[in-house]
C-alpha cells in the first residue's frame, strides 16, 4: 500500500490525536497540524494547552474524530 504525501493526508489546521503506539505520555493527547517536518514522514503538530510544537513520525498519529 502506497503511504500519501503530506498534503494529501495531513493538511494544516487538522485536528489529530496521538495513538497508544507513541508511548503513555504522549497516547490519546489531541492537538492541531502546523507543518510538515523535516522528514517526508514527519509531521510538526501543537498539543492543546502546549504553547510549542513538536514533531512525530505519521504513524504515531491518526485524525480526530468529530463529534
Amino acid at each position: 500500500m502506497e503511504t500519501p504525501t503530506f498534503t494529501a493526508e495531513f493538511k494544516i489546521g487538522a485536528r489529530i490525536r496521538i495513538t497508544d503506539a507513541a508511548g503513555p505520555r504522549l497516547a490519546s493527547k489531541q492537538g492541531i497540524v502546523v507543518g510538515s517536518g523535516r522528514y517526508r514522514d514527519s509531521v510538526r503538530i501543537t498539543l492543546d494547552g502546549y504553547k510549542t510544537s513538536m514533531t512525530l513520525h505519521k504513524k504515531y498519529l491518526c485524525f480526530e474524530e468529530m463529534s
